[in-house]
């Protein structure tokens, strides 16, 4: 699959030009591996590519091959390029860093005609809680000084910590799960994730506030427990659910059962009380729109009237719809954010939660519905039974009565700002014709 990188035109970092070059990007990691080792670079590519005046991150993946050509696995790099003159200093502090052994090559690199320092992962230079957390000894020896924290017995430090990450966003976050065996409570997981610059502090007080709230602490909607917050490491420490999320539900006869459940869950969730800052309304998700709208025709103009037709006909209707009262939004209520422990649905990653249309919930879940079809993953029926029991249960338990056109509005705005700019960036081209189409086809007015 291929992914299109755009260099902005007034970029101040004029070497990305030639980073984007395959062949030019392999020499250069080539010369940054050790004169001994047999290991060479078969090829790579610029994954990511994040730019603002004055700062510039790039996340490359290279596949590793022997001598004899032979591919061996594959190694990610992260690179910060600094302004000329900026990139030798930068290197040489990073070098004072605690480093980890990447699978192949050195920790830490520079290619002094990018200004260009670079980290091979498991390092990363925005998360410096994964030395610690990829050792088990000192991650051990974190969890016993305080082992409270992750929801032990002061008495019961662990005798062995094991971190696994889940998932790792270069430069952002990172999800993982600790294992730990205690001479007394026996085994114990905990789920973890590290944030950049302080942004744990502000996601551990939102989940405690939603934690405390009513309606969780009666069980009407669940979400992991939130253990602490390491402020010197910038983690977050949670309670570990061992369940299966929906987007990974083989049994898809179950999704109406347990979409049902979702509906009152997250009803319960939008009728707690909570009051939290202002953001994903109507205002936000149009703007959502406008972007993906703009963006479609500048980049991928072989598919801007079918997105333009399905956008006017959004935008036309925006104005029509009748009004609803602002509530807490999950904003990220995807699939695989539900999980089922067997027993209940339990609700994770609430760290983009805020104060919004309710109805920007409602639109993720028909939207990642939408894409399940498109998909060839469940039929159009079932995707239709779901969503009307999903639809049906959030609308009985509501604190307010909420309109099906405006539900039916997000749903399809969702599907095109969302599912189909994300299947023509990443040049799905018969996804995003499939989800198009159904876009066009107002399918979520047929659930029901």
């Amino acid at each position: 699959m291929s992914h299109a990188i755009r260099i902005p035109d007034d970029c101040e970092f004029p070497q990305l030009h030639a980073l984007a070059d395959k062949k030019r990007l392999t020499a250069a990691l080539q010369q940054q591996l050790d004169p001994s080792c047999t290991h060479r670079i078969a090829r790579c590519r610029l994954l990511r590519l994040h730019y603002k005046p004055g700062l510039c991150r790039v996340q490359i993946k290279a596949k590793i091959s022997d001598g004899s050509g032979r591919e061996l696995g594959e190694q990610i790099y992260l690179g910060r390029i600094f302004p000329a003159g900026e990139g030798r200093a930068a290197f040489a502090a990073a070098q004072h860093a605690d480093l980890l052994q990447p699978a192949f090559g050195r920790s830490l690199s520079f290619i002094p005609e990018w200004e260009m320092v670079l980290w091979a992962y498991p390092n990363d230079p925005d998360l410096p809680a994964l030395t610690t957390l990829l050792q088990p000894d000192k991650l051990r020896a974190l969890i016993a000084a305080a082992p409270q924290a992750v929801g032990l017995e002061q008495h019961d430090p662990p005798v062995t910590a094991t971190a696994t990450v889940i998932k790792h966003v270069p430069g952002l976050r990172c999800m993982f799960l600790v294992d730990l065996t205690c001479a007394q409570h026996g085994t114990h997981r905990v789920f973890g994730k590290a944030y950049t610059a302080g942004a744990g502090r502000a996601a551990f007080n939102l989940m405690q506030a939603i934690w405390q709230t009513s309606a969780c602490q009666r069980g009407d909607f669940r979400l992991p427990r939130p253990y602490s917050y390491d402020a010197q490491l910038d983690l977050v420490w949670q309670e570990a659910i061992a369940g299966q999320a929906l987007s990974e539900l083989e049994d898809k006869a179950e999704l109406p059962r347990l979409s049902r459940r979702a509906g009152e869950a997250l009803a319960a969730f939008h009728g707690s009380g909570l009051q939290l800052p202002e953001q994903m309304n109507l205002a936000y998700q149009m703007q959502e729109l406008q972007r993906a709208h703009a963006a479609v025709h500048e980049s991928f103009p072989e598919h801007a009237a079918a997105f333009s037709a399905i956008y006017d006909r959004l935008l036309s209707a925006q104005a029509q719809l009748p009004p609803v009262r602002l509530t807490p939004v999950h904003a990220s209520f995807k699939f695989s954010h539900i999980l089922h422990d067997g027993r209940d649905l339990v609700f994770i990653d609430f760290d983009g939660a805020n104060q919004g249309d309710p109805c920007y919930d409602l639109g993720r879940f028909a939207a990642y519905l939408g894409k399940m079809q498109a998909q060839g993953e469940i039929t159009p029926g079932l995707a239709q039974r779901t969503f009307a029991s999903f639809r049906a249960a959030y609308l009985q338990n509501a604190t307010q009565a909420i309109a099906s056109e405006r539900i039916a509005w997000f749903a399809g705005s969702q599907l095109l700002s969302s599912q189909v700019y994300k299947a023509i960036k990443s040049s799905e081209a018969t996804l995003a014709e499939q989800l198009l189409r159904l876009a066009a086809n107002d399918w979520t007015d047929n659930a029901g």
